[in-house]
């Protein structure tokens, strides 16, 4: 009994002491709550920054076992009321994520593709969540930002490649909030923001990293930090003339239709497999059927994707795409490849985006309509066996964006006869990063997939397309003066009105994405809706693809491109045309910006020409200079105004029957004399075929200029700055007989001789009488004119230059 009742003794006296050991550490060990560790500090104090971990991270980045550094915890070494703030860009394998001390803010199951943004309380608390989807507008993104005026610090995380899709204003209001390195963040990269509004810009912090690269130092926040961040000052945007975008529901009708609707069948546990995947797999199961009466099925972490009438999944291939930092499936396709070309297949896999997953399984005939281009997506994808495919064959396949090796996840049966082959039934194990076998065929270097798509799929780009520039992005040019972040040129819409010369469209696209600040979120290329060359260049340039039921006749395109840009941007009181064959110089939208004011004031004014017909080498000199011109047709490249259009287009059935000879009456023009734009292909509407039309013998700007306003002001300053002009010149009178005679004699040489013969070569004033001697004069100086309207005509006056000589033709 002693030795028993000792024990029990020994016992007791242990649990006690451990009792007092562990109450202990519960009354000197206890962490903060919430509400302790997430205070703000006084407005006054400068930021704490506690450097930690990235030695550690980098450690660890090279260690087998690696750590998770998206975990969420409480550091004790940084003390309230600092706050550790964990923040991760999106990488290859990794959603972007976000840590307030031991709270996770960012869970991927909620992140959505765009901008996802996280609003901190004044007690630095989660006060929302909002995710802004900016790929055809950013409007939302803009007027939220607009609205915000407390002095609340912000987290950003963007999810997807997206970087083109925010416009210069919503750069502009990031940086209100501190942010710098977004006027930089491009095509290509991920970007996360720790700001605050009021915050001075640069100094917030951020992130911008390759989306196709892990997790490393770079790409992540992990410090201490005081709140606010910084001196906050009160702030504001105003876009000069408001922030103008599409309308989305109009847009649809232009658009095609593109399923992003997924519905998840019944619930299958482990997708029918006997034991769940590893915590860094999902499970899978692929049917395909054992003859065309039967029915495909797919299961993905453990829902049903295709099934009996389920997501339309039918005969040919059936394609799911899933998003393996959220083991979500975000589209589904099933593409009828027996009976229907495979181009909405082509553009539904172009689609997918770096680490995606593709999963897909045929059904009764696959092979028939299934084009190269497909089955070249599809090898870029990790397929070893889609070239073998055959008619009735059985296939299943799970592969991943940027895998550059064969995925082990694939088979393919073959019919005996004509027969069905035998079904594919598997359940699998997928890891969310897929390794297969590498292949000397396969490239492991960052390509500009979606261009070496177009150049496989189509001729006449060899310039664009060999392999020295195949995987340059195509990113538009940032706009390098700071002060022009709210130029209202920016929020002007573009619409390019396609032909059937789409080297010419890659062309005057290049020539759009040269101009700096250029936004994309009002570029729209309209086309005639048989011509899918057309609608991929314009996405392979970030632009929005109009399919237009028009016939071939150009002018109907244009004018229903004219019709269509106005009725997508509601708000849009004018729009830029850019017709085929056009190439804009570098200085096109900053020249139109310096005229816009004018422009939208003076209601007799209808367009702004970029394109100046007698722009030749010997008849334009003065890059300062603007003509005011009456009945100015719109041609090549120009701006037009709404009014404009409504009371002199769209409700005049006879105005425009006839390309670049609409009828303008009682409307006025902007043309610049030094061409803003040139053509790669001039017509007959540029004059006759023995004038000098070539690109080359045509002058265009090459470099920035200011703009001479005044004189064009209004019409009166127009007409004064006429008469200043005519004072110092030397004036013919009407009826020289020796002027028309050198023409007629010698041509357009001899007349410039007789004309400057014994001047000191000022400008000069020619008077005429009638429109037929006007017709002679502008013919003797092979300047450009029509029935219909003058180039350069003003009331009685008609201007232009030769060589540097201002020549005045006015009628008397």
């Amino acid at each position: 009994m002693l030795p028993r009742l000792a024990s029990q003794r020994v016992l007791a006296v242990c649990l006690l002491l451990c009792t007092i050991l562990l109450l202990t550490r519960i009354a000197f060990f206890t962490p903060e709550t919430n509400a302790d560790r997430i205070r703000s500090v006084s407005h006054g104090n400068q930021p704490f920054v506690h450097p930690k971990s990235l030695n550690e991270l980098e450690k660890a980045a090279s260690m087998e076992q690696k750590l998770d550094v998206t975990i969420c915890e409480f550091d004790p070494e940084c003390k309230s009321p600092e706050l550790v703030v964990k923040l991760g860009t999106e990488t290859h394998h990794s959603s972007p994520f976000g840590c307030l001390n031991d709270i996770k803010i960012f869970e991927a199951k909620d992140l959505k593709k765009g901008l996802n943004v996280v609003v901190l309380s004044e007690e630095l608390m989660v006060e929302k969540l909002m995710t802004f989807d900016v790929e055809k507008t950013d409007e939302k993104l803009i007027s939220w930002l607009q609205d915000f005026r407390e002095h609340r610090a912000i987290l950003v995380v963007s999810l997807g490649d997206v970087a083109e899709h925010i416009s210069p204003d919503a750069r502009k209001l990031l940086s209100l909030f501190g942010a710098k390195k977004i006027h930089d963040w491009r095509h290509g990269d991920a970007y996360a923001l720790l700001g605050q509004w009021g915050l001075v810009e640069g100094n917030a912090l951020e992130m911008t990293s390759p989306l196709s690269e892990e997790i490393s130092p770079a790409s992540m926040l992990n410090d201490c930090y005081g709140f606010p961040l910084g001196d906050l000052r009160n702030v504001s945007y105003l876009q000069n003339g408001g922030v103008v975008r599409v309308d989305e529901s109009i847009l649809a009708d232009f658009l095609e239709p593109v399923r992003s609707d997924v519905r998840l069948g019944e619930f299958w546990e482990n997708c029918g497999r006997d034991q769940p995947c590893g915590s860094e797999e999902m499970p899978m199961h692929f049917y395909s059927g054992q003859n065309k009466d039967d029915t495909p099925k797919m299961c993905v972490a453990e829902k049903y994707v295709f099934s009996k009438d389920l997501n339309a999944g039918g005969r040919g291939l059936n394609v799911a795409v899933i998003d393996p930092k959220s083991r979500a499936v975000v589209r589904v396709g099933h593409f009828d490849t027996y009976e229907q070309e495979s181009s909405g297949l082509e553009r539904f896999l172009d689609l997918v985006e770096p680490g995606q997953i593709v999963a897909a399984v045929s059904f009764d005939e696959a092979s028939t309509m299934l084009s190269e281009m497909a089955k070249r997506i599809l090898y870029e994808l990790g397929s070893s066996m889609i070239d073998r495919i055959k008619f009735r064959a059985a296939w299943y396949f799970v592969g991943q964006k940027g895998i550059n090796a064969y995925t082990p996840f694939e088979d393919l049966n073959y019919p005996t006869g004509n027969n069905w082959a035998t079904p594919i039934k598997t359940w699998i194990c997928v890891p969310i990063s897929l390794s297969g076998h590498k292949d000397s065929m396969m490239r492991v270097v960052r390509q500009n997939i979606p261009k070496r798509h177009f150049c496989a799929k189509y001729d006449g780009h060899d310039g664009f397309c060999n392999d020295k520039v195949v995987d340059t992005p195509i990113t538009p040019r940032p706009l390098l003066k700071t002060e022009r972040h709210t130029d209202p040129i920016f929020n002007v819409p573009i619409i390019i009105a396609t032909g059937i010369d789409f080297n010419s469209l890659r062309v005057t696209l290049e020539s759009v994405m040269a101009q700096p600040g250029i936004n994309t979120q009002m570029l729209l290329v309209a086309h005639n809706s048989q011509y899918k060359e057309a609608a991929d260049l314009a996405t392979l340039f970030h632009a929005k693809p109009l399919s237009l039921n028009a016939s071939s006749d150009y002018n109907e395109i244009v004018r229903m491109s004219v019709e269509a840009a106005f009725a997508l941007f509601p708000k849009a009181t004018e729009v830029i045309v850019i017709e085929e064959d056009t190439v804009l110089t570098n200085d096109f939208l900053s020249s139109v910006s310096q005229l816009l004011p004018i422009f939208r004031a003076d209601q007799k004014i209808a367009i702004i020409q970029g394109f100046n017909y007698n722009g030749f080498l010997r008849l334009s000199h003065d890059p300062h200079l603007i003509y005011r011109v009456e009945n100015h047709s719109p041609a090549y490249a120009y701006l037009m105004k709404r009014d404009a259009y409504t009371r002199g287009i769209r409700w005049n059935p006879d105005c425009c029957h006839r390309l670049h000879h609409w009828s303008m009456k009682d409307w006025e023009a902007l043309v610049f004399d030094l061409s803003r734009s040139s053509i790669t292909n001039p017509d007959s509407n540029v004059g006759a075929t023995d004038l000098p039309v070539k690109k080359a013998e045509r002058r265009a700007s090459d470099s920035e200029y200011e703009l001479d306003l005044k004189p064009i002001s209004t019409q009166e300053n127009y007409q004064a700055s006429i008469f200043e002009r005519m004072r110092n010149s030397t004036v013919f009178g009407a009826n020289q007989t020796s002027l028309w005679s050198s023409c007629k004699e010698g041509g357009f040489s001899t007349l410039i001789d007789n004309l400057f013969a014994g001047m000191d070569q000022s400008d000069f004033v020619i008077e005429y009488t009638t429109n037929e001697e006007l017709g002679h004069l502008l013919d003797c100086f092979n300047a450009v004119h029509f029935p219909d309207f003058v180039p350069g005509k003003f009331r009685k006056f008609t201007r232009f230059f030769i060589d540097d000589i201002h020549v005045i033709l006015r009628r008397v």
